[in-house]
């Protein structure tokens, strides 16, 4: 077993591959790694975690993301509203 951060198979990974190139229009931007992070994703897509370097980072900043705006509607939701006198 491998110690992916994504346990989901290789085909799932595909149809969510096929899903972002169908559904959105593809940007391509350079990124620079440290040398280490990039060996650590080849290990992943090595691992079959992912089917290639792209689809990794795309997962890893959907996964930003969605943090992101989950913690936004917390913030949001956990406020009190405020009295007026």
């Amino acid at each position: 077993m491998s110690n992916s951060p994504r346990q989901t198979s290789q085909g799932t990974l595909q149809a969510l591959h096929e899903e972002a190139r169908n559904n959105e229009k593809m940007e391509r931007i350079t990124v620079r790694f440290p040398e280490g992070q990039i060996e650590d994703v080849d290990a992943l897509i090595d691992d079959n975690a992912y089917p290639n370097r792209s689809e990794a980072i795309r997962d890893s900043v959907r996964q930003m993301l969605d943090e992101h705006r989950g913690n936004l509607e917390n913030s949001a939701g956990s406020r009190s509203p405020s009295c007026a006198d």
